[in-house]
Order: C-alpha cells, then structure tokens, then sequence
C-alpha cells in the first residue's frame, strides 16, 4: 500500500504496521526457499554452532582460553572493587584526626597503586589470551570459506 505522508496525523504504530506488512516475505526466504520454523513460527536457530566453531578451533588454543577466562574473571571484579576502594578513601578526608587522616591517605593509596598492576595483568590475559584464540578461528574459518568458495 501507500505509505501517509508525514503531516496526516497519523501516528507512529500505524505507519509501523504499514512498514512491517510491506516488508514480510511469507516466511520464505532470499531465492523463494521455504525457511524453518521454531517454536512460536520464530526461525529456528541452527544447530550445534557452538560445537562446530570449537571444533573449527586450534588444539592448543585451549590455554589462551582459558587465560582469557581467568583474566575475564579478575578484570570483572576488580572494577567493582575499585569502586568500593574509591568510596572508602572518599571518606578520608572527613576523619577529625589529622594524623589519622595522613595515614589512612597512605594506606589507600598504597592500596591503589598495588590495584592498578594487577588491572593491568589482567586485562592482558583477557585481550591476549582472547584475542589470540578469536584470530586462530577467525582464520581457520576464512580458509575453510575460501576452500569451499573454490572447490
């Protein structure tokens, strides 16, 4: 149908509802094939991908995984800790004993500076280890698309 136009006073959900009723393929997809249907008539996801990416996946790339893991774990909470760190130095500076003030300042800044290291081992594990592991599959994955493509 035609679309209203813009000034006609007709609201967003219709002109939605015109857009999706024009845009629907019967449920068939690019070169008229029949799509599958899942639960719902929603398309069904496909089957074992997961299974067939780690299979597409190197040997020995286990290792960068799991130090991917392990950094994805310690970078995961040490923000929240360094949020809880932050709120505790914030109080500080309201403490009425001057001496005591001095030395909570150190001890949290200590605190800091021995947090910041262990950020950033860990962030490496998790951007090495994982980025390590993602080009070995990505390409493993673009040589097993090129061979088929060619053959």
């Amino acid at each position: 149908g035609r679309l209203p136009s813009v000034g006609s006073g007709t609201d967003l959900a219709s002109l939605a509802e015109v857009t999706l009723r024009s845009d629907t393929t019967g449920g068939k997809a690019e070169g008229g094939k029949q799509r599958r249907k899942g639960k719902g008539g929603k398309d069904a996801p496909p089957t074992n991908v997961i299974r067939r990416l780690l299979s597409m996946q190197n040997k020995g790339d286990a290792w960068y995984l799991f130090a991917g893991a392990v950094g994805t774990l310690l970078v995961s909470a040490f923000w929240p800790s360094i949020g809880v760190l932050f709120a505790q130095l914030l109080t500080t500076p309201f403490t009425p004993n001057p001496d005591e003030v001095a030395s909570q300042g150190a001890f949290w800044g200590a605190l800091f500076m021995i947090s910041f290291p262990i950020c950033l081992v860990s962030s490496l594990l998790q951007s090495g280890g994982l980025g390590v592991a993602a080009e070995h599959l990505t390409r493993n994955l673009r040589s097993h698309s090129v061979s088929k493509w060619l053959t």
